[in-house]
């Protein structure tokens, strides 16, 4: 299991695990503090070919560039699905303004 915290200006944890399929568990803020974090969760979880979850229920914030980080992951695992759960509030108004389950195919956003 990898993970990542931060008390400094913005809280922020991670971690995942190896599950099938694997789960990335995000909770606190994505922001230009977190970011290589947040990279480094996401690639530590990433298998080309291989589905990834993504948990977000406990994930008040992240900008755009958290986002882009989201979606190089969707590029890393290719033909395999991530599925982004739990989103909610400003996250997953984000979600909506960029259009990202249209504008990235292999991304799916499940319902709460």
């Amino acid at each position: 299991m990898a993970s990542a915290s931060e008390s400094r200006s913005t809280r922020f944890e991670a971690y995942w695990n190896q599950g099938d399929p694997p789960s990335v568990h995000l909770s606190g803020e994505v922001d230009l503090s977190t970011h290589d974090r947040l990279a480094a969760v996401l690639d530590g979880a990433a298998t080309p070919g291989r589905d990834l979850v993504i948990d977000c229920t406990n994930l008040t914030f992240i900008d755009v560039r958290g986002i882009s980080i989201m979606v190089r992951t969707a590029r890393v695992i290719g033909d395999a699905q991530l599925r982004v759960k739990g989103v909610h509030g400003a996250v997953a108004v984000l979600i909506d303004v960029l259009d990202l389950t249209r504008a990235v195919p292999n991304l799916r956003q499940d319902p709460i």
